[in-house]
């Protein structure tokens, strides 16, 4: 049987990771303890806004499974007899960063809280080996806090791989039809997912489906007064603009009556309200009405904050797949002709505001009664952003300021340690506003 490999020793006689899973290490900077950062006023303290560093925990922190603690179970829980807790850590923190699962770590019990695009939460916690013959190992257990359940296994098996060295957290090679429809790999878009280069003929749109149809349904379910059953709704919605998921015929027509024909429908659930550091939207939906009292309660804030997650997701899919199709400038030119009271400058506010969250923990994000923008929504902003820059002059100057730059680059510096779609879309949309100099 042949032998694990052994890890080189350091001068300080600690385990090392393997340079494979340290080929985007920090530098020294972003390694520093950050306990004494306010997260939630970072934005006003570019220091402050540094991402939070790798999971580096002590080889000596960990501890046992507490006595009368439930039995582990099986199917979440693995052991890891080759490597230190530092280097298990890091290999499950650069599997959160490629599988883009927004993350918060607490070094003091050992756990780290996950947040991934579709607000599945879940915790992963590390014990020391509870027995004489597992003692010099280390114990890795995932819990589903909330959220789906296939999302929930699908990023456990993933950290269970990697924790074990089998697997970097790599997930583009997945195929589209083990993804559900909110997660990044279904994102309408040839750079993110490259079977997404099928041309408009190649779909066949299905005679039982009816676009027209499915989109009324999908906006009735959000004029209904139960929480749960507006977010399935705006999930709906997530997949009817989703070409891998529904085809380009229905996907396209979805867009269009969403940005085209009926603007106003969809702006009015992803722009925020005048009190932008409370974070509410614009108060048109059942939910968001419910919140004009004196009190909001905790149910009310979660379920607002996922409608306005997968509504900017749907926008993102929206502008996506107008622009494969190069008919969004068009689009752009028509509404300035036709001025509405939500302009062009409340959006740019609103996404301008979501980028604060590239660097917000996972647990302020749920545990409020609020729609703080996560990272993931921090992305899709970037993205939207990126899109509109390529189709409207105004936005493209809007972007080229100073403050819209100086949120890029935190944004990439976030993305380049915990986030790999908030980096690539940060970076690509560096590279289009750069374009012309680089050109020169």
């Amino acid at each position: 049987m042949p032998q694990p490999n052994k890890l080189l020793i350091g001068p300080s006689s600690q385990l090392r990771a393997p340079s494979s899973l340290l080929s985007g290490s920090l530098p020294p900077s972003l390694l520093e303890d950050e306990d004494s950062i306010d997260f939630l006023s970072a934005t006003n303290n570019p220091v402050a806004m540094r991402p939070r560093r790798l999971w580096t925990i002590q080889d000596t922190a960990l501890k046992r499974v507490p006595p009368g603690y439930p039995p582990l179970n099986p199917n979440c829980t693995t052991y890891v007899g080759d490597a230190s807790p530092s280097v298990v850590a890091v290999r499950i923190s650069e599997c959160f960063r490629k599988r883009s699962i927004a993350v918060d770590y607490d070094d003091e019990t050992v756990t780290a809280t996950a947040l991934t695009v579709d607000r599945c939460s879940f915790q992963v916690q590390l014990y020391k080996g509870n027995s004489d013959l597992f003692s010099h190992g280390v114990i890795v257990e995932c819990m589903r806090i909330s959220g789906s359940v296939i999302s929930f296994h699908t990023a456990c098996r993933a950290i269970l791989q990697a924790a074990l060295g089998q697997s970097t957290g790599d997930d583009t090679n997945r195929p589209l039809h083990h993804c559900n429809g909110r997660e990044f790999q279904r994102l309408p878009d040839r750079f993110m997912n490259p079977e997404s280069t099928m041309e408009m003929n190649d779909w066949k749109p299905s005679p039982e489906v009816s676009a027209a149809q499915s989109l009324e349904e999908a906006k009735e379910l959000l004029h209904k007064d139960r929480l749960d059953t507006q977010v399935l709704g705006m999930e709906r919605l997530v997949d009817l603009t989703t070409p891998s998921l529904c085809g380009k015929h229905v996907s396209l027509y979805t867009s269009l009556q969403l940005v085209q024909k009926d603007p106003l429908w969809l702006m009015k659930r992803v722009i925020l309200d005048g009190e932008v550091g409370v974070g509410r939207v614009m108060r048109d939906s059942n939910v968001t009405r419910s919140m004009i009292g004196s009190e909001t309660t905790l149910d009310e804030g979660h379920y607002s904050s996922k409608v306005r997650a997968f509504g900017l997701r749907v926008m993102c899919n929206a502008l996506s797949n107008l622009s494969e199709m190069d008919i969004l400038s068009g689009i752009i030119e028509q509404h300035k002709e036709r001025p509405h009271p939500f302009t062009e400058k409340l959006l740019l506010d609103s996404l301008m505001e979501d980028l604060k969250g590239v660097n917000r923990p996972p647990i302020v994000v749920q545990a409020g009664t609020n729609t703080w923008a996560s990272v993931h929504e921090a992305a899709l902003a970037l993205r939207i952003l990126r899109i509109l820059g390529e189709h409207s002059e105004t936005v493209h100057r809007f972007l080229e300021s100073d403050v819209v730059l100086e949120r890029m680059e935190i944004a990439r510096t976030c993305g380049r340690s915990t986030h790999l779609v908030l980096q690539q879309e940060a970076e690509r949309t560096y590279a289009q506003l750069t374009e012309d100099i680089r050109s020169c």
